[in-house]
């Protein structure tokens, strides 16, 4: 984890990073590359703490792995049975055809003026 990790920090992409991985109640954590760029300023300590910006993506992903991992989930199952707008769209289908619950909301792939919404 270290050389591929280091490889990021050597090449430019990033200054520097601190990363913990844990598994199976072992830690491992790694604090490579300084908090400027260039190399320059303070060296990244495991105890260094920095402002963490649009992290839904990388956190999602975490907890899609730690299903797969508990085998509660798997990456080849269909999506649609997880996705919000999914339930909205069979909801809204449900109450035109004159029973289910009423749905508040804009379909998919309409925007809020189109939709009278604006």
């Amino acid at each position: 984890m270290r050389e591929v990790l280091a490889g990021h920090v050597d090449s430019g992409a990033i200054p520097g990073l601190v990363a913990l991985v844990g598994r199976r109640g072992e830690a491992h954590v790694e604090a490579l590359g300084t908090h400027e760029a260039g190399g320059a300023g303070t060296p990244m300590r495991r105890d260094t703490i920095f402002r963490m910006a649009s992290v839904t993506k990388p956190v999602t992903a975490a907890a899609v792995m730690i299903l797969v991992e508990e085998c509660r989930l798997r990456l080849d199952d269909p999506v649609e049975a997880l996705a919000l707008q999914h339930r909205i769209r069979r909801a809204r289908r449900a109450r035109l055809a004159g029973h289910g619950p009423v749905v508040r909301g804009v379909p998919a792939g309409t925007g809020l003026r189109s939709a009278g919404h604006a």
